[in-house]
């Protein structure tokens, strides 16, 4: 019986854990959706891929998860919110049209 009642606490302990991480890993990039910063020179030329995406998108906020976990694995993605005038602009001179967008260089 003590075993058993060692097994829950672990098992108890483990999915505490997971859900304050999922929380903490949500509330990160909810934070990082709503991001409205410009890109700044270094992180474009380092940059494997551009992904441009406005937070008011419904497409886009459909599919950030996916751009989001991928820009956490590899930091040569680069998520780019065009709700920012010089973040726009940046899409205007990649020739962006329409949001999500994504550019392999």
């Amino acid at each position: 019986m003590n075993k058993l009642n060692s097994f829950k606490k672990i098992l108890s302990i483990s999915a505490l854990t997971s859900v304050i991480l999922m929380t903490f890993l949500m509330l990160t990039m909810i934070n990082t959706e709503k991001n409205r910063a410009s890109i700044s020179p270094t992180k474009l030329e380092s940059a494997h891929a551009l992904i441009f995406y406005r937070d008011d998108c419904p497409k886009c906020r459909q599919h950030f998860l996916t751009y989001y976990l991928k820009s956490l694995v590899d930091d040569h993605y680069v998520l780019i919110n065009t709700n920012n005038a010089s973040n726009a602009k940046l899409a205007q001179h990649y020739y962006v049209e329409k949001v999500p967008t994504i550019i392999v260089k």
